[in-house]
């Protein structure tokens, strides 16, 4: 499974791989991106790859256009109080 993992600039940087939760994800191929795309044609080129995305830090919508542009994700049920995907 092909995972990319969006931090935001302020939260965390690049202590995920550090999480002891983080062996977890061996075999498949993880892709951490620290850094913001600009709108959402880049972020879509960035991510039409990825069958799965994890959000970290606050403030990282989805919407429902960019969702519609990645064919190979794979949407979870989802049993937050925060709604980041629209």
């Amino acid at each position: 499974m092909k995972i990319a993992i969006l931090m935001t600039i302020r939260n965390y940087q690049d202590c995920i791989c550090q999480l002891d939760c983080f062996p977890l994800l061996e075999g498949d191929q993880v892709k951490v991106f620290t850094n913001s795309a600009r709108g959402l044609g880049q972020l879509s080129i960035r991510l039409t790859t990825f069958d799965a995305l994890i959000l970290i830090g606050d403030h990282m919508p989805v919407s429902r256009q960019l969702i519609n542009t990645l064919p190979n994700l794979e949407i979870p049920d989802m049993h937050r109080r925060e709604r980041a995907l629209d």
